[in-house]
């Protein structure tokens, strides 16, 4: 028995309708996330050419077949520019109104194209294959500067109808088709069943990701430090007891480092907040700059700082500290016309066999004021835990 294409348009009309709803729904709840707004806009553009698509025969050919196919490549198209602009990439506007208008005038005043199905179908698959091939492109690089779990799963969606594109391509090239794409067959309908599943693979992939991006912002905005990038003290504390217990089940030592800048109070009374934060930025660059991949590095509050060290002795932590004290002494920053720089002071704990990361802290506190005592711009190194 042969599937009937008018009633699979209709279903597929009826994916689209929804899909389109609800992505739209969830651009209206996150109105930032323009991409949304244009995936919505796609399917809808899909829902309304396959509705056209359904009167074939009921109205003008250039409305069925021109505006039908027009609005369909334009939906190909807004999915595409939709997953740019998620990805924070620019979308050229004119690759993506100008081939859909050519496609129309193609299908329209072209004679091949006008009486026979199967070129037209090549063409709409050529340009979903290439629409695939720009969102694998992009997915790729995407996912080098904010790696997302869903965003793989589309990627692979995205390949399934690169394979799908090109096949159906390939076999309208090779097998003979009717020159109304409603007319009863046996292929066709089977190849949009096909579309069909894929579409809503990759639909629902697509729905999906901005709400794991949205999740991993709401993560860093409760770990992370506004003003240097730094772990807050809260996603401090959270990562450290497992990359400690991570050390111990490899029988590696772990120091930490607690720093405090020096005369902090005396920059922001003289200079202003602003330049107060300047500096707390740059130290916190500092940082960075001497830190390891496998190091946590946060602001502690304040002018505080505080550093875990995997796999780093006390010998190893006083060295990286030193490091630390040594380039910060040699950073000034220009403040209007006035060279700013201070110094600081950082206390160093190798953390014990069976001590917590609060009781290392506390050691390393201890001898942050003893170099504070001592005339600050120094690193001084804790007792030994008992633990």
């Amino acid at each position: 028995m042969l599937l009937d294409m008018r009633t699979l348009w209709v279903v597929i009309v009826i994916t689209y309708v929804l899909m389109g709803s609800l992505q739209l729904t969830l651009w209206r709840l996150q109105p930032r996330e323009r991409a949304m707004l244009l995936w919505g806009l796609s399917h809808f553009s899909l829902a309304l050419g396959g509705v056209l698509f359904i009167q074939r025969g009921a109205v003008p050919d250039w409305l069925s077949i021109g505006i039908g196919n027009w609005l369909t490549m334009s939906g190909y198209l807004l999915m595409t520019a939709g997953l740019r602009y998620f990805a924070h990439q620019p979308v050229r506007w004119a690759w993506i109104l100008v081939p859909p208008a050519l496609t129309m005038l193609l299908f329209t005043l072209v004679p091949l194209f006008a009486t026979q199905a199967w070129p037209r179908i090549v063409l709409l698959s050529l340009v979903l294959a290439a629409c695939s091939i720009i969102n694998l492109r992009d997915g790729w690089q995407a996912q080098k500067q904010e790696p997302l779990t869903l965003r793989w799963i589309a990627m692979a969606s995205f390949a399934a109808a690169l394979v799908y594109a090109l096949v159906r391509a390939v076999l309208n090239l090779t097998v003979a088709m009717p020159a109304n794409f409603m007319a009863p067959d046996a292929l066709q309908p089977l190849l949009m069943a096909v579309g069909l599943g894929l579409l809503m693979f990759w639909n629902f992939t697509v729905m999906l990701i901005p709400t794991e991006r949205q999740r991993n912002q709401l993560r860093r905005a409760a770990q992370d430090d506004a003003l240097t990038n730094l772990l807050n003290r809260g996603g401090f504390t959270a990562l450290a007891s497992r990359q400690i217990e991570r050390c111990r089940y490899a029988r590696q030592p772990a120091s930490v480092l607690l720093m405090d800048l020096d005369h902090f109070k005396r920059v922001n009374d003289s200079h202003g907040h602003e330049a107060g934060d300047r500096l707390l930025c740059a130290f916190a660059e500092t940082v960075r700059s001497q830190s390891r991949p496998s190091d946590l590095v946060a602001r502690y509050g304040g002018e505080e700082f505080c550093a875990l060290l995997p796999n780093a002795s006390q010998d190893m932590a006083l060295a990286i500290a030193e490091r630390i004290r040594q380039q910060f002494s040699e950073l000034t920053l220009d403040v209007g016309g006035t060279a700013l720089g201070t110094t600081v002071s950082i206390g160093v704990a190798e953390i014990g066999a069976t001590e917590t990361t609060e009781a290392a802290l506390q050691r390393a506190d201890q001898a942050l004021y003893a170099a504070k005592r001592e005339g600050r711009n120094r690193v001084t190194s804790a007792a030994p835990s008992s633990a």
